[in-house]
């Protein structure tokens, strides 16, 4: 629902791009009534084609709707960004103890399940990760 409500754009998006993927018209999609709409979008994102439509709507998901974990996590690590959005390159390595840090101040402010979705999709911006946030992420899901 956050992008029906939040993000008109993203969830029009969603429609036409997974309209496409079923071969439908999106606004025949569209003139449904809104829970037939999100049961019928639900069920399009099953599709294995779907998965780049769904890596868009999260990192927007992500960036606009858990923007304050994002930046706590910035913080955190000491990168430079504007509002949670980085303004540098990827570091080559992340520091142990900053990485427990940051875990540390998210962990006490935000959802278990939602800090290790965002770390999960930050590692995976980089080939294999880092093996500090793979140790990091690891050890959030034993104790969960």
């Amino acid at each position: 629902m956050f992008f029906r409500e939040e993000n008109r754009e993203g969830y029009r998006f969603a429609i036409k791009q997974m309209s496409q993927l079923a071969r439908v018209r999106d606004v025949f999609i569209s003139k449904k009534p809104v829970k037939e709409q999100i049961t019928w979008l639900y069920k399009q994102f099953q599709h294995p084609q779907a998965i780049m439509v769904l890596e868009h709507l999260c990192q927007v998901w992500l960036m606009e709707g858990q923007k304050d974990m994002l930046i706590t996590f910035c913080e955190e690590m000491g990168f430079a960004h504007q509002q949670g959005t980085l303004d540098q390159e990827l570091p080559e390595e992340l520091p142990a103890d900053k990485v427990d840090s940051a875990v540390e101040e998210l962990l006490a402010n935000y959802d278990q399940d939602l800090i290790i979705f965002y770390l999960e999709a930050f590692n995976a911006q980089r080939e294999n990760g880092w093996d500090t946030l793979t140790a990091a992420i690891e050890k959030i899901g034993i104790t969960a």
